[in-house]
């Protein structure tokens, strides 16, 4: 059809047809693609018949439908491709007779199509064309089919057919153009071509751009494969005549289009195919540009297409920006192959294309804001793509540089002035920093040698060089971005940076900023540069406050100017002050000028309009958001400072400004309190109550409610969980003992093991952020506060060390802490003061810097809101916390460092608060270690420091703690000096000191009225809270769930709260002088009447409210209502609504809400109705108040209560402390007036009404005391109570006047007495002190109570066990109680690996069971003799002796119920404890020892009298004053001479020989006066009873039946059963049967609880029983002992025994009392802490067979020796160093070892030995020691080693201790100061024992047999002429010979301390020298591991 149509005279319609058929025909169709071809193949027939008749629309129509068919077969596959091409080819042919124009169009055809099926190839073709490092896509130009060079002639003909070779002259395209129009320029040729067209071309130039497009299309996709695979090894292949042809293709579309495009003179339908075709030109001028920058050929003509195409008219954007990116890639490729000079070549056009897409974009913003101009792109939008396109320069500039092209900084400066000329809009180029931080980098980079920094070029200067007519507004910009840049680069060359920005500085103050105009700049370059000085360090600090204030005259005095922006200059003003007032801080300048500039800058921000602040022009400028971290650093330093006022002013600002940046406020609030900044520092409240009120009206924010804080919080769940556990009263209020829900409010449960969860999953995040840090840091600090509230205390201090952990390594990221050590200061009385250490905190530069503002500042906005002063205060108050739980343990020591850390860090910077804090706990620490005159010292500072800062310190409630806690502890200071007769200067009475607590108390009592009147009055000037109906609404909804909340609540727990119950059955009685007056009650009616809504109270509501008044004259109120408010609500609202709950007064949100209510909705008034008792009237305790309160959600409330309980615990100290007085005066002050004050200490815990008008309370409400299901609600103030009135009830039970009866209180009995005792014990089992003074208390009463057999006790039945070991338990509690929670603690936090085995194979498996028998104590009285039953199961089979000495009040009260005639100083409370026997348990007096010393005897004088008293050395007493020098004052005056004797004798050479005789002779007097010392404290405080000391012998099977046949005759005689133990005890260790039969007539007088010995007789001692003892029956008994002790004469060995010493008597040789002196003996601190040390210590076990006990061994073959470390024992180190060779031991001798090797050798050995001076401490701090998991067995031969300091009511401290503590199973070492030869004799003669097991015992041998006569034989010379007295505190000589060999006596394996008794007796002064060392630990195996 189509055929018949050519020929016919259709041929018209044919190209319709054609295309029809064509659009129809489906190539997927079988035959399709044939048919197309055949369609193709008529359509070129139709061509030849047009040309030959010469019909050029005919010939154009049938090109265009050559061009579809093109395209249609460009689509299918390879062989169609291939087939058209052919055909085109050879029909071409048979044009090319008619017309080779049109022939010429065909062929280009023809070649697109071979180029596009050559660039399609197969699958397999693909792979091979990726796996031949892509050569083939180079190769596909030769392989195309096509011939390249006839192509080349037919392009030629083409062009000369369209007249171009005119105009594209090559000669054009050699000269260099950059920028320029040429082919327009040349546009009057074009008429020649269009003649052309007109005259005799066969095609249209559309058909010729159809044709050429079509051919360039593949090419282009070819060159783009072959650039995207383009490897540096094909460069080789680049270089050919191929490329060249096909850029030539390249260059002729270009040419064409741009040729035609600059015509103006085209038609319609031309220039609409030009447009078409500007998307291809663009590829093509890119693939071109690619050819020519590889081959290198025709570079400039392809440079000039771009140039020309980059200049057109008709170039848009987004056709830029394609060309940005295409060259920039061209760039990069080239740049990642190595060719660095062809990519700085693409990357330099990339920046002229750029630069041209700047300024349209510019042209097109500034036409459009002109309104010339308007497209659908935003002004934003604009901006955006300026400063993408400048960002994209930086990143160019930065590859050239790359690139090694030197001239970047030129093209830096040209492409600001190429930008200048927008400058309307230059100001918004915030791309412009990433252009200055290029400028920055490379500078950087040239100037890296620190001496080149000066010469570093000036931007500045460099731009006038360009360019001299640069506008001031433009050279700022650029000047104030150069210097951000600076800023953000100063990482790269810091020094540089620094130098360069105050040279930028420098030129915008002297030549930019230099007229008024810019004052405001001028100033902001002036805080700018400030900062810059500051980031210098402390040395800049200077002058950046002359910058700070130059800039703050210069903006006061634009805010005087009224032309100007007043809102901004204020603002920037009020900055400036703000960062004054931190750099005045920084510098310690006065405390009031750094608030008079908060001052200011608060000032001026309450002045400024808030409209102001959301001006869109002032949005920038401000920099909300970046001022914030300044704020709130701001908020931090004034928290440390205490001033509350001003701080919580700034956090309304931050909350302001954060409610400008569209910040949630949920946010904000979240914010202000995860870096809790809502209190100042040591605030008793969490959230300032008045802060609540104020922003809940300001700002319109629900605070109020505590569900809006969780809510604010709920996205982050840490933060959430600090808040309920800060917020939420402690455990004992929701505890299920409570009777209350278990269930926290709001769904929170809050338990210890979540927030520690919460805690660790914080801290264990990767990385390691500081927030995060913090935020733990606080849970843990707030649980630790929790739970030392509790009573908790061990594991209060464990979370308390964990967060100063955390906050310290914070701490250490913020600043730079020194401390440079002084030397100590000692006074004449040997009281070492302490030392004042010089500090420096310095925070880290630039994290003070970080806090500026910074309109660039980018990163977390979290970690920059951490602020140094946030981090100081935290690290601040954990050092307060940690010190406090430290001292309440009992480790003065440690306390003592971190209180005079925390108060040097606080003076010195400032902070009046912790300053105070500080030093005030310092003077009570003094105070309790008995050094008054530093306790008077520090006392006085406090007080000193609190009037001094009186005005700064705005929290009144903080303000009034710490002047109670002052007077609270000067009291106690003149009461502690009135108790020991003591006075300094200025010392007060015991009248005083009870008129500072009554004064305290009084002030906290005031603050129950005035912190009401303060929070009731305030609200008034705003009339309201609620202040429309929405409001309304939502309160009416919360009054009514909480009105049903508490009603609910109230039915639960009305049957279970006894106290409630109590308190309402005692509610009307009073005292006489508590009953208020009826002035007071008038007075109070008539402020009720003075108020407005007094008219709405009913006539019974008023009487109600009467009722109230007549119960408490001061009423509490804590609300935002008046007092009138509160008063009225309370009993209209109250009544009715709550039903008598009595936190209706704390509620009153709810109170003025309820009037509100009344208002609106015209509610009745509620009416109490005519009942006699008003519910209002109804009382209830503390607890249930807390409850209901917690549950009703008031903020107001739970703040209040927070500060509540802080009050009540401070009034609860004071009662007990006046208490305390009044029982001091002996009778003068009436026994009811502390009765009295008892009374008010139970209500104060109970009773939530005010404390001044509490009356007495009855029985029942004193039993809630003692009430096992208050849990731990106020724990240690319970137990602290029930102490004090058990003491004081005691004193009356025994007195002998006559009791009258006034109050429950003087009705108490013993057995109620002994119930509250065991109540407390259970309460303050965690609190040292405490607990060791109830224990010893129960233990003296058990005992006491034998002498009154009515006496009921609460614990005893029939089948319960004795009261041996009642007594015996609570004794050897008392003992060491500091220590077991400082071993507790330790041990909890090193480790929780249970060990194999326990001391005892019988005893319990693991340490957990361990610690829950000698460690905690049960909940309830009925669990404890489970307890303790169980703690004597675990008693392991060696005798543990327990000693303590009782002086002053339990002297007189054991006096008292003895009835004696006259009272002795003391008693020894003596138990000694054996695993599966009962304990014996003895009270024993003790007399005065007064020593006789002749004149001839005091050698004091003769000690100085040759000496210079300018260098004579002080004895320092390590324990101060004990009860031991009451009794035995010589002792320590012994101590001190042997000291003197010592340490400050020197002899002349010409006396050397009679000096030495003489100081021999005073030597071993001392050796003398001390033996008799000890003699007369066995004989007259022992007496017979020393027997009880000695260790067990093996019993003999006819002994045992001689001992019970003895204990069933005593039987017969008394009316009181005898213990076995006490009788074995006795028969075993008497040492005659007169001693025997001494202590059993003690037995029989003294119901076996009491003894006595030589210090007193029958006369002072009375019979307390009434055994009759008959001839016969003392003959029988008499015989019975006899035999008894006969069957011992023949000597047996004893075990071991373990003596556990209280801390009063510990300093005396005890192992060296004559009866112990053959015993191997073993000290230790306590009892649980020989469970500990076996424990700890049997890894190296080995079961000894003479006690069946598991103890530790040691192997003495691997030891580590540390031998005269000092270098000046010189012959010590000579006699051992070889000996110690010779038995292949390792160590050190003669120098400084390492501290890291000696921690190393005490883990990795058995023994330790060290011979040096003291006790190493100075070489192996004892910090380090107790670090220690496991450490060696030790022997410390140097003074005193193993002397403990005691100071005080503080844990004893010593080296001894701390290798205990570190796993070390013994530890040898000295109580005193020893000489070197002595000492050394006997650590040679010890030595020798532990080596050398070839010895055999020495069976029946004694003190002076052989073994004492081979020790006596050594050869070191005693009467060496010496010059010098040496001891191992100074350099000594001597020589030291062998030692003889040593045995055991033969008790089985030996054992470290079997042959101490042996060594002593080896010394020259056997009691002098050889008492000293004493064996700490328990019996550890002497054994050899090789030999096992």
């Amino acid at each position: 059809m189509l055929r018949e149509c050519i020929n016919s005279r259709s041929v018209d319609h044919f190209a319709s047809m054609v295309r029809k058929i064509a659009s129809s025909i489906n190539l997927q169709w079988a035959g399709g693609s044939f048919l197309l071809l055949g369609i193709l193949n008529l359509t070129l027939e139709s061509i030849v018949c047009s040309c030959k008749v010469d019909s050029l629309e005919t010939v154009n129509e049938f090109l265009e439908i050559v061009s579809y068919f093109a395209s249609r077969i460009c689509a299918a596959n390879i062989d169609i491709c291939r087939s058209a091409a052919k055909l085109l080819y050879e029909q071409g042919d048979d044009v090319l007779q008619v017309s080779s124009l049109v022939a010429s169009i065909l062929t280009l055809y023809a070649s697109g199509l071979h180029f596009k099926f050559s660039s399609i190839q197969p699958k397999e073709s693909v792979s091979d064309f990726h796996s031949s490092n892509n050569a083939n896509s180079i190769k596909l130009f030769h392989d195309c089919g096509v011939d390249l060079q006839k192509l080349s002639i037919i392009l030629d003909s083409l062009a000369s057919s369209f007249h171009m070779s005119s105009y594209v002259n090559e000669t054009v395209f050699n000269s260099e153009i950059k920028d320029s129009r040429v082919l327009p320029a040349v546009a009057s040729e074009f008429g020649k071509f269009d003649a052309c067209m007109r005259t005799r071309g066969k095609a249209s130039l559309i058909s010729y751009i159809d044709a050429l497009e079509f051919l360039c299309k593949p090419i282009v996709v070819n060159v783009n494969t072959a650039w995207k695979n383009l490897t540096p090894e094909q460069e080789s292949i680049l270089h050919s005549n191929t490329l060249n042809y096909v850029q030539k293709v390249l260059h002729q579309f270009s040419d064409l289009i741009l040729a035609a495009s600059g015509h103006s003179d085209i038609s319609e339908k031309v220039e609409q195919r030009l447009n078409e075709s500007h998307g291809t030109l663009l590829q093509v001028a890119v693939a071109a540009f690619r050819i020519s920058l590889l081959t290198g050929g025709k570079y400039q003509k392809s440079l000039l297409h771009i140039n020309c195409i980059i200049s057109s008219t008709w170039i848009e954007p987004q056709e830029l920006k394609f060309l940005i990116s295409a060259i920039s890639n061209v760039g990069a490729v080239c740049y990642n192959n190595g060719w660095l000079e062809k990519a700085s070549k693409a990357l330099q056009l990339c920046i002229e294309i750029i630069w041209t897409y700047v300024k349209l974009m510019c042209g097109m913003y500034s036409s459009k804001s002109k309104g010339v101009y308007s497209d659908n792109m935003a002004e934003a939008q604009y901006k955006d793509a300026i400063n993408d396109a400048l960002s994209r320069i930086a990143t160019v500039i930065d590859f050239l540089y790359k690139c090694g092209a030197k001239n970047m900084k030129e093209i830096i400066i040209k492409s600001l002035y190429k930008l200048s000329a927008a400058e309307d809009i230059f100001h918004d180029m915030t791309g412009l920093l990433t252009l200055m931080k290029q400028w920055v980098k490379i500078t950087c980079k040239e100037f890296k040698d620190v001496d080149a920094v000066d010469n570093a070029p000036v931007l500045y200067s460099s731009l006038l060089d360009y360019h001299s007519t640069w506008s001031m507004k433009i050279i700022s910009i650029i000047l104030e971005q150069e210097l951000i840049a600076y800023d953000l680069m100063e990482s790269r060359n810091p020094k540089l940076c620094q130098k360069m920005k105050l040279k930028v500085m420098d030129f915008l103050l002297k030549d930019v900023y230099t007229s008024k105009d810019y004052n405001l700049q001028r100033s902001r370059v002036l805080v700018t540069k400030g900062r810059a000085f500051r980031a210098h360090g402390t040395e800049g600090l200077n002058k950046c406050l002359e910058c700070l204030s130059e800039a703050i005259s210069l903006l006061r005095f634009i805010s005087d100017d009224s032309s100007q922006d007043t809102a901004s200059v204020s603002h920037q003003l009020a900055l400036t002050y703000i960062l004054y007032a931190h750099c005045a801080q920084e510098a310690n300048q006065d405390c009031g000028v750094i608030l008079h500039n908060v001052h200011c800058a608060l000032n001026l921000w309450s002045e400024m309009n808030v409209q102001s602040y959301c001006s869109p022009s002032n949005y920038h400028q401000w920099g909300t958001m970046s001022i914030l971290p300044l704020l709130c650093s701001m908020v931090d330093l004034l928290s440390l400072k205490g001033c509350l006022k001003f701080q919580l002013e700034i956090c309304k600002v931050v909350i302001r400004f954060s409610m400008l940046e569209n910040m949630l406020s949920e946010k904000c609030i979240s914010m202000l309190w995860s870096n809790r900044r809502l209190n100042h520092s040591l605030c008793s409240s969490p959230i300032d109550e008045v802060f609540v009120l104020n922003i809940s009206e300001q700002f319109g924010l629900n605070v109020k409610f505590l569900d809006y804080w969780i809510n604010c919080i709920k996205q982050h769940p840490p933060s959430q969980c600090m808040l309920l556990q800060k917020l939420l009263p402690n455990d004992f209020v929701f505890s299920e003992a409570t009777g209350h829900s278990s269930k926290s409010p709001f769904g929170a449960q809050i338990s210890t093991k979540e927030v520690k969860e919460v805690a660790t999953s914080l801290v264990s995040e990767v990385p390691f952020t500081c927030q995060s840090a913090f935020i733990a840091a606080y849970l843990y600090h707030d649980l630790s506060e929790r739970l030392f509230s509790n009573g908790r205390i061990s594991e209060a201090l464990l979370y308390a060390k964990e967060a100063l952990c955390l906050r310290n390594k914070i701490l250490q990221r913020k600043f730079i802490y020194t401390v440079v050590e002084q030397s100590a200061k000692s006074k004449s009385d040997g009281v070492t003061q302490y030392r004042n250490d010089h500090i420096s905190l310095e925070p880290i530069s630039n994290v003070i810097t970080d806090v500026w503002p910074d309109f660039n500042k980018s990163g977390n906005l979290d970690d920059s809101l951490l602020s140094p002063w946030s981090v100081l205060r935290c690290y601040l108050e954990s050092t307060f916390q940690v010190g406090i739980i430290h001292e309440s343990t009992g480790n003065g020591a440690e306390a003592e460092c971190l209180f005079r850390i925390g108060k040097n860090i606080s003076c010195l910077l400032g902070f009046p608060v912790l300053a105070i804090a500080f030093t005030t706990l310092l003077g009570q620490l003094y105070r309790r270690k008995h050094q008054w005159d530093l306790a008077e010292n520090e006392l006085k500072s406090a007080k000193k420091l609190l009037v001094e800062h009186d005005n700064i310190i705005s929290c009144t409630r903080c303000k009034m703690v710490l002047e109670v806690t002052i007077d609270m502890q000067v009291g106690d200071l003149y009461r502690s000096l009135f108790g020991k007769g003591i006075q300094i200067k200025s010392t007060g009475s015991l009248s005083d000191a009870l008129g500072l607590y009554r004064s305290a108390l009084e002030k906290l009592e005031l603050a129950e009225m005035v912190s009401c009147i303060d929070i009731c009055q305030k609200p008034e000037a705003n009339g309201g809270i609620l202040q429309n109906a929405d409001s309304i609404k939502e309160a009416s909804n919360r009054i009514q769930q909480t009105i049903k909340l508490c009603s609910s609540t109230k039915e639960e727990n009305s049957s279970v709260c006894s106290t409630c119950c109590s308190l309402n059955s005692q509610k009307n009685v009073f005292h006489t002088q508590q009953v208020p007056k009826e002035s007071d009650e008038i007075s109070l009616l008539k402020t009720v009447n003075r108020k407005s809504l007094v008219k709405n109270i009913s006539k019974k509501s008023l009487r109600c409210s009467t009722k109230i008044l007549n119960h408490q004259s001061k009423v509490r109120r804590n609300g935002s209502s008046n007092q009138v408010s509160n008063v009225m609500n309370a009993t209209s609202v109250g009544c009715s609504k709550f039903n008598g709950s009595a936190n209706h007064e704390l509620c009153t949100e709810t109170f003025s809400c309820g009037e509100l209510l009344k208002e609106h909705n015209g509610a009745a008034e509620a009416n109490c109705g005519d009942k006699e008792e008003c519910e209002c009237s109804k009382m209830e305790c503390w607890r249930c108040l807390i409850h209901q309160v917690v549950e009703t959600g008031f903020m107001q409330n739970i703040i209040h209560l927070n500060w509540e309980c802080h009050r009540r615990r401070l009034v609860l100290m004071l009662l007990l402390k006046i208490a305390k007085c009044l029982g001091m005066h002996n009778g003068k002050i009436g026994e009811h007036e502390v009765h009295e004050v008892f009374g008010q200490c139970v209500s104060v815990m109970f009773n939530w009404k005010s404390l001044k008008h509490c009356g007495m309370p009855d029985s029942s409400l004193i039993e809630c005391v003692v009430d096992e299901s208050l849990g731990d609600f106020f724990r240690i103030e319970r137990a602290a109570v029930l102490y004090n009135m058990s003491w004081y009830s005691l004193k009356n039970i025994i007195s002998e006047h006559p009791r009258i009866p006034c109050c429950s209180l003087s009705k108490i009995q013993m057995s109620t007495v002994l119930r509250w005792l065991l109540r407390a014990f259970i309460l303050c089992q965690e609190s040292p002190l405490l607990f060791q003074k109830v224990s010893r208390l129960l233990s003296s009463i058990f005992l006491l109570t034998t002498l009154d057999s009515s006496i009921s006790l609460p614990l005893q039945t029939e089948n319960s066990i004795s009261l041996n070991h009642w007594a015996a338990y609570f004794h050897q509690v008392s003992v060491g109680t500091y220590l077991h929670c400082q071993y507790y603690s330790r041990n909890k936090a090193c480790s929780s690996k249970t060990p194999e085995v326990f001391p005892n194979a019988s005893m319990i498996e693991n340490t957990a069971d361990a610690f829950k028998f000698f460690r905690f104590v049960p909940e309830t009285l009925e669990d404890l003799e489970e307890h303790v039953t169980g703690f004597f199961k675990c008693l392991p089979t060696i005798p543990i002796i327990c000693i303590s000495m009782l002086g002053s009040d339990y002297a007189n009260l054991i006096g008292e119920m003895l009835l004696l005639p006259s009272f002795f100083p003391a008693w020894i409370l003596l138990s000694r404890l054996l695993a599966n026997s009962q304990p014996v348990v003895m009270l024993l007096p003790v007399n005065l020892l007064q020593e006789e010393v002749q004149l001839e005897d005091d050698i004091s004088d003769q000690i100085f009298s040759d000496a210079d008293t300018g260098s004579i050395k002080h004895w320092h007493c390590p324990w101060g004053y004990t009860v031991i020098d009451s009794v035995l004052p010589s002792y320590k005056q012994l101590l001190e001479e042997n000291f003197l004797l010592l340490s400050n004798t020197t002899f002349a050479a010409a006396d050397i020989q009679m000096k030495n005789a003489s100081w021999w002779s005073q030597r071993t007097m001392l050796n003398n006066r001390l033996n008799k010392l000890l003699k007369s404290m066995e004989i007259s405080w022992l007496g017979p009873w020393g027997c009880l000391l000695l260790g067990e012998r093996s019993v003999p099977d006819r002994i045992e039946k001689l001992v019970r046949k003895l204990i069933s005759a005593l039987n017969s005689e008394g009316r009181f059963e005898i213990s076995y133990s006490l009788i074995s005890a006795i028969i075993g260790g008497a040492n005659s049967v007169t001693d025997a039969k001494s202590c059993i007539n003690q037995l029989l007088l003294y119901k076996g609880y009491f003894g006595r010995g030589a210090c007193c007789g029958e006369e002072r001692f009375r019979a307390f029983s009434d055994v009759a003892q008959t001839g016969l029956a003392t003959e029988f008994i008499h015989d019975l002992i006899k035999e008894a002790i006969a069957e011992y004469a023949e000597q047996v060995a004893r075990e071991p025994v373990i003596i556990v010493l209280d801390s009063d008597v510990q300093m005396l040789p005890w192992e060296n009392l004559p009866i112990l002196r053959s015993q191997e003996v073993y000290r230790m601190p306590s009892v649980s802490s020989i469970f500990l040390t076996l424990d700890k210590s049997c890894s190296h076990h080995k079961r000894d067979s003479g006690f069946g006990t598991i103890i530790p061994a040691v192997d003495p073959l691997n030891a580590y020796y540390l031998l005269n470390p000092s270098g000046d024992l010189n012959d010590t180190q000579l006699e051992f160093e070889q000996w110690f060779r010779n038995q292949e031991l390792e160590g050190k001798a003669g120098n400084l070892p390492d501290t890291k090797e000696l921690i190393t050798a005490l883990q990795n050995h058995d023994m330790f030995l060290y011979f040096g001076h003291g006790s190493g401490t100075q070489y192996i701090p004892e910090k380090e020691v107790q670090k220690l998991h496991h450490c060696a067995a030790t022997l410390l031969m140097g003074c005193s080693s193993g002397s403990l300091l005691h100071r005080g009511c503080y844990a004893p401290q010593g080296a001894p201790l701390s290798y205990l503590f570190a796993g070390s199973p013994s530890v040898i070492a000295n109580l005193w100061d020893v000489t070197d030869k002595d000492i050394d004799r006997f650590g040679k003669a010890l030595l020798k024992s532990w080596l050398h097991e070839e010895l055999d015992a020495l069976n029946n041998s004694t003190r002076d047999g052989r073994l004492v006569r081979q020790f006596s034989c050594m050869s070191i010379d005693d009467e060496v002429a010496l010059t010098t007295v040496k001891t191992r505190r100074k350099a000594c000589d001597g020589k030291l010979c062998n030692l003889s060999d040593a045995s055991n006596r033969g008790c089985g394996r030996n054992r470290i301390a079997s042959f101490m008794s042996q060594a002593r007796d080896s010394c020259k002064l056997p009691m002098l020298i050889g008492a000293s060392p004493v064996c700490y630990g328990v019996p550890t195996v002497i054994w050899k591991k090789s030999q096992s």
